[in-house]
């Protein structure tokens, strides 16, 4: 039985242990007031009270104990509820993120093998070596970055610290991170770039270079084949503003407020068609938040996301 099997079975018998105190309250009532009803009214004979006057208080101190304790049930059994489903939905948005990782891992490496085979055994020609050289660079870069997604995930989650903040360049690194993207592209798809050269924020180099590549693959992986992706980054007041715009299906909005979430991944697992680990965007708003940055996601136009990330330019980290 794997552990997703375990916590269903665990809720269900956290179910039938709430029915069954339940129960118990009800028969507690039942017990006190009905059965021990002659106790009641024999007591009150010899001591001449008024049995109806008892048993009304009787009531009504039964009533609001139980009425108090059910509150206190509900109110527990709700919160309970909540963590232990959202706990269900983590195991298996960990258990679809363990199966994309071992796809995407596996398949850079069966492409760089095929390669370094290829160049073994049929000695190409120089253009098609040079060829099949870019593609096991690419497959290679692929690899690096899922490996920096998982390892910075985990630094994070464990609160690892390690950041080392020093003054960029925010304008020459999203143009390199973009012309490194540029050269993985195989279609008519365009990376438009607005940026100055001499825009700079107090950061810590590596982790921009993480949300910035997630920014792009998240633009690239949900962009259609010949469409333009658009990089814009602008100083505004106290801040350094970045936007990514692709002119892709968009975001519905009821996903919105989860697609920062780690491991979460719009749609249907059965049918998706796009790669990923649903760590991507979880980085870029830790990252950004690591940063002070605040993150917003809004409809491009005609159709299409714009991912927005305001830095502030008054850090003293």
């Amino acid at each position: 039985m794997n552990a997703l099997s375990k916590q269903r079975r665990t809720l269900w018998i956290f179910y039938v242990l709430v029915f069954y105190v339940l129960l118990q309250l009800v028969w507690w009532g039942y017990v006190l007031i009905v059965l021990n009803q002659d106790l009641y009214e024999m007591k009150s004979a010899v001591a001449g009270h008024d049995f109806h006057e008892e048993m009304k208080g009787k009531l009504r101190m039964v009533l609001g104990e139980g009425l108090v304790f059910v509150i206190i049930l509900i109110a527990g059994v709700a919160v309970i509820q909540r963590n232990m489903r959202r706990e269900l939905r983590l195991a298996d948005m960990e258990k679809t993120f363990l199966l994309s990782t071992s796809h995407e891992l596996k398949t850079p490496v069966a492409t760089i093998r095929l390669v370094l085979e290829t160049l073994l055994r049929k000695e190409p020609g120089a253009e098609q070596s040079r060829q099949l050289l870019n593609n096991a660079l690419h497959e290679t870069d692929r690899l690096q970055d899922l490996t920096e997604n998982i390892l910075m995930a985990s630094r994070i989650d464990h609160d690892a610290g390690m950041t080392h903040f020093e003054s960029i360049n925010m304008g020459v690194l999203v143009q390199d991170e973009v012309k490194r993207k540029l050269v993985a592209l195989h279609d008519e798809r365009k990376i438009i770039v607005s940026a100055g050269h001499h825009l700079f924020i107090r950061a810590d180099k590596h982790m921009i270079h993480i949300l910035l590549s997630n920014l792009l693959d998240n633009a690239i992986k949900y962009s259609p084949a010949n469409s333009r992706i658009e990089v814009e980054l602008a100083e505004v007041p106290d801040a350094l503003l970045l936007q990514v715009k692709d002119h892709g299906s968009g975001i519905p909005r009821a996903d919105r407020p989860l697609v920062f979430e780690k491991f979460f991944r719009g749609g249907d697992e059965a049918v998706r068609r796009h790669k990923g680990t649903g760590l991507g965007l979880y980085l870029v708003k830790q990252i950004a938040a690591i940063h002070g940055a605040m993150v917003s996601i809004s409809d491009n136009q005609p159709q299409g996301s714009i991912f927005e990330i305001r830095f502030p330019t008054n850090q003293t980290n």
